[in-house]
């Protein structure tokens, strides 16, 4: 159980115990105390480590096959998923693109197709089309993966929408990842069985959180990444487990069974698809001052995590500018139905001239990850000339049209996750500092730190992102401690700091103050309004009496 930190303040010692016994028991001490005779500290302390059991009860076996139920139709909806955004996005954009990024012809801006710009705003103009019919119940604004680990529930009305928006963000080439239309989809699957079987608040809760960890089960290497994730986002909103043990296995009944279902299909998850040249490459092969190498990066990723939140912010307040405009001229529920066609096809267009001037930037990036690490102008690559590479400038370029890219995709009405893009832009940032600094920058130590410390920069998953990197990259035990280290420092430095935080909360107590402030202008303006309308029917009264004959009759 967690201690209130904010109770040890004063750091007194004679409080210590009085605070300390002040914290109610969580169920599991409960239960304990009930069974363990009192002074027995050493069978308490086994009982805690053991926990209450939890096998024996009909309500784990029904959340079990619940589990099952759920991680089976999320192993189908993730294959279906995933096969139907990478095959349409394939079609459309043919199998020439691959075979440019082979060869490094995207070397230079301004070697896509100027044909993209028009397959992209087209998209975008199908997702506002599609998100202003009111039967699919699309929000306006997805809630996000965090805030539904939060809530422990998910609309059922609205992840049908949800994830059919984000299929075709995927598509048409916008730069989000697949993450949250999952989540969603999985959670949302798990209240629907729960609600529909009249389950109690507690069951509902795990069915939802279990649904999540199904949904994820397709997207990584290993079943225990989505099980890692979905309680480090638990822990991170509070929401702790009552018996962590029985989450656990809950969760990973749902995770291993999304995963059987979609490896046995499919062969490999989504991650395993990026088909990275790993056997190029000696990824145990470490040295100590690695870890000082790894120091930086995490301070860079950080900073590169931070560029990216405050442009997300900016293209949202555009978005939100602009839609209450929209609804100022044309009036409230005309103008949001505008502004919903109206963003998304803006946002497929910038992001399609964005793709036409840097081809690198398409999609969320696990296309091009392994075409960026092998033909990057590394040392070998400069020493023949003959062999053509991106190289530094059009690298730095595809990170920052990487991060507008995302912004506008987020900002402008697609649904989606930042994770993915923001791994494809550490990935890139790792090549670039190769590029520089080889000595201190090796690819088998700048690719694995880089790639997970942009997204562990902001997203509350370390030992997750650093799971990633090791089964991804099949690291050593060593060479796990300077990517861990990356990925702590680079949360520590925007997130461990306070900086989005103060930002974010000084917009919203700005945007409070000025709504507060209208309201009272609102409220001055009736009362004004009132007090001249009582002013007004007095004179009128006054001089009708005022208007009587002179003789004095009526």
């Amino acid at each position: 159980m967690m201690t209130d930190y904010n109770e040890m303040d004063e750091h007194d010692p004679a409080n210590d115990n009085h605070n300390i016994k002040s914290v109610p028991p969580s169920p599991v001490e409960t239960w304990a105390q009930q069974n363990v005779p009192e002074g027995d500290d050493t069978t308490f302390n086994l009982a805690l480590a053991f926990g209450q059991p939890f096998a024996l009860g009909i309500a784990f076996w029904r959340g079990a096959f619940i589990s099952i139920l759920i991680g089976g139709l999320m192993g189908l909806v993730g294959l279906g998923f995933f096969n139907a955004f990478e095959k349409g996005f394939e079609t459309w954009i043919g199998e020439s693109y691959k075979e440019h990024l082979s060869h490094a012809v995207y070397d230079k801006p301004w070697k896509g197709e100027s044909w993209w710009v028009g397959i992209m705003t087209a998209g975008g103009f199908l997702i506002g089309c599609i998100k202003a019919v009111p039967c699919f119940h699309i929000p306006t604004k997805a809630d996000g993966l965090f805030a539904e680990v939060k809530d422990k529930h998910v609309d059922p009305k609205e992840a049908p929408g949800i994830l059919t928006i984000s299929c075709l963000s995927l598509l048409f080439g916008f730069s989000v990842g697949p993450e949250a239309a999952l989540g969603t989809m999985g959670g949302a699957l798990g209240t629907l069985v729960a609600e529909r079987r009249n389950l109690p608040v507690a069951e509902r809760h795990a069915a939802a959180l279990n649904g999540m960890a199904g949904a994820m089960g397709s997207l990584f290497p290993s079943p225990i990444l989505s099980v890692i994730l979905i309680h480090e986002l638990s822990i991170q909103a509070s929401k702790y487990p009552v018996n962590f043990m029985d989450s656990v296995v809950s969760g990973c009944i749902a995770a291993t069974a999304a995963w059987m279902v979609f490896v046995g299909i499919q062969d490999y998850t989504f991650l395993d698809s990026m088909n990275l040249p790993l056997a190029l490459y000696d990824f145990s092969d470490f040295e100590m001052w690695y870890m000082g190498s790894a120091a930086f990066m995490g301070i860079l990723g950080g900073v590169i995590g931070f560029i990216v939140l405050l442009a997300l912010g900016l293209f949202r307040r555009i978005a939100q500018t602009n839609t209450e405009r929209l609804q100022n001229r044309f009036g409230e529920r005309r103008g949001m139905t505008i502004a919903t066609i109206l963003l998304p096809t803006v946002g497929g267009f910038l992001c399609g001239v964005i793709a036409w001037a840097l081809p690198l930037t398409l999609g969320d990036g696990t296309m091009q990850l392994k075409y960026v690490i092998t033909k990057a102008c590394t040392s070998g690559k400069r020493d023949n000339s003959d062999d053509q590479c991106y190289d530094i400038d059009v690298l730095v370029a595809t990170i920052f049209g990487k991060m507008a890219t995302l912004a506008i995709s987020l900002g402008f009405g697609c649904i989606g996750g930042q994770i993915f893009p923001c791994i494809y832009m550490g990935t890139i940032t790792a090549m670039v500092l190769n590029i520089i600094a080889e000595d201190w920058f090796p690819i088998t130590l700048a690719v694995p730190c880089m790639a997970v410390c942009v997204a562990g920069s902001f997203v509350p998953a370390p030992f997750c992102m650093v799971g990633i990197a090791i089964l991804v990259f099949v690291l050593g035990s060593e060479m796990t401690a300077p990517v861990f280290l990356s990925c702590i420092i680079s949360f520590l430095t925007i997130c461990g700091t306070g900086c989005i935080q103060g930002i974010v909360i000084r917009q919203s107590q700005k945007k409070a103050a000025a709504e507060q402030a209208l309201a009272d202008k609102i409220k001055m303006s009736h009362e004004d309004l009132e007090t001249r309308l009582s002013r007004d029917i007095h004179k009128g009264h006054e001089a009708l009496l005022n208007l009587r004959p002179e003789d004095g009759s009526a």
